[in-house]
């Protein structure tokens, strides 16, 4: 009868061509990351603001308190658009093509902002983040929760935000402004997302390999 030894050796032995074309095209990504100039991660946040630590988490989150407001933003550096690069990216590469190479400048992300009051009201407002700026999506009060950036959701929970009077608009980023989220906040987190982006993956593609070892 075949030894217990034998048949876990013969287990290890990957046949499958698709496990070396994986394994190679994972090793080209992580050498190409791996090259590059490393993420700059560990800078403060202006305006009073901390970072919670999220490693292996797709949200980045920094909090405050402020006018007696507590605030929290908390930054989605992931979304199903990366998915598909990413699934892309590696089909390109196991069919023998190169993969384009995105550029942080191009990079957005959108934060959901939360101020929550010691008398138990809140407002929550979604803004969308990139190199050059901010803009400012949609406001609910009651605040929104963050799954409700990503489900379905029948209830009527904000006006088209374009749609709102020029005085209001300029009135809620003036909001804003005065709780730290200004453009030196902004500028700060766009830059802290493509940093922890960059390290989640890199961390993705050396489990990846480790696996396929």
């Amino acid at each position: 009868a075949p030894s217990l030894v034998a048949a876990r050796v013969r287990g290890s032995m990957r046949t499958f061509a698709s496990d070396s074309g994986l394994a190679e095209a994972i090793d080209n990504e992580l050498a190409e990351e791996e090259d590059k100039d490393p993420p700059q991660e560990g800078e403060e946040p202006p305006n009073g603001f901390a970072v919670e630590p999220t490693p292996g988490m797709r949200h980045l989150v920094a909090t405050r308190t402020a006018d007696g407001d507590s605030v929290r933003v908390t930054m989605d550096v992931f979304s199903n658009e990366d998915v598909d690069e990413l699934q892309n990216e590696l089909a390109l590469q196991l069919a023998g093509g190169e993969g384009e190479e995105e550029d942080d400048d191009s990079k957005y992300f959108t934060a959901l902002v939360e101020i929550h009051r010691a008398n138990g009201k809140s407002i929550s407002l979604q803004v969308d983040v990139d190199a050059d700026g901010w803009e400012i999506l949609a406001v609910q009060s009651p605040a929104m929760k963050l799954s409700d950036l990503t489900q379905a959701d029948q209830r009527y929970l904000a006006p088209e935000y374009e749609n709102l009077a020029d005085p209001v608009q300029e009135a809620f980023k003036t909001f804003l402004e005065e709780r730290g989220m200004d453009n030196d906040f902004f500028a700060w987190i766009h830059e802290a997302a493509v940093a922890k982006e960059e390290k989640e993956y890199v961390d993705w593609l050396r489990r990846v390999k480790d696996f396929l070892a």
